[in-house]
Parts: C-alpha cells; structure tokens; sequence
C-alpha cells in the first residue's frame, strides 16, 4: 500500500538498513575496499540516486497519480 510508505509505514529503521545496503554494494560495485571518501561521490560515479531520494520521489509521484 503506497499510502503506508507515504504516511510513514517504512520506517526509518528500515530506510537506514536499506541505505547502508545500497551504500555497501554501490561502494563493491566501484571496486572501493575502504569506508573512506565520500558516499555522495560514489552515488554520482554510479549513476543512482541514495535510496532515501528514490523513496521521497516515489511518494511524491504518488501523491500526484493519487495511487
């Protein structure tokens, strides 16, 4: 149910999990064995956006499609 994730259904607990996740496979993805550098750089070099982006763009179009 989109209204759920909209109205705060996913919580932040596990909009951190997903971030790390996707932070940890972008960074092996890039061949970066190391935490250092910037995460935000290794986004761009990638080409995604950060999950917490991806989730306020879905909500947004939602509201939108009134879906």
């Amino acid at each position: 149910c989109w209204v759920c994730l909209v109205g705060g259904g996913l919580g932040d607990g596990i909009l951190k999990q997903l971030q790390v996740n996707q932070s940890n496979i972008v960074r092996t993805c890039l061949n970066k064995c190391t935490l250092e550098g910037s995460t935000r750089q290794n986004y761009l070099d990638f080409g995604i956006l950060p999950i917490r982006s991806l989730h306020k763009k879905i909500a947004i179009i939602c509201l939108f499609l009134n879906v």
